[in-house]
């Protein structure tokens, strides 16, 4: 299996709002009008779109691992949630890999099929 990592990985415009705490129309906003690098298949470049959101409006993004081999606590903070949370999603059919750590990737997508956890709505734009 093709070990995913920071340099290769794209979101889905849910996703990279999901990730970063804000709402959809914000990411609209800054592909729009803002310059928000996005591919032709209208997914964006996770590492790039932090880097573009670092630059343009000072926020502190910088991430220390890998997004395939999360252990339980990296995915809870990266997630925003307590390791109960994670726990109970393990017990529920969250995806992990064959030496229990999680791969990003793979627990986004199950939480927004199966959990249809919805991007957060953002006061901030």
């Amino acid at each position: 299996m093709k070990q995913r990592t920071w340099q290769n990985f794209t979101v889905t415009k849910s996703e990279l709002a999901r990730l970063i705490g804000r709402d959809i129309g914000c990411i609209d906003r800054w592909t729009q009008f803002g310059g928000l690098p996005r591919k032709e298949n209208r997914r964006y470049h996770f590492k790039t779109a932090l880097r573009w959101i670092e630059r343009h409006y000072k926020h502190s993004l910088t991430i220390h691992f890998s997004l395939n081999g999360l252990t339980q606590q990296q995915l809870a903070e990266l997630l925003s949630v307590s390791r109960q949370a994670i726990h109970n999603w393990d017990r529920s059919g969250l995806p992990r890999n064959d030496d229990g750590s999680y791969d990003l990737h793979l627990v986004l997508r199950w939480l927004l099929n199966t959990k249809n956890v919805k991007p957060v709505e953002s006061s901030v734009k």
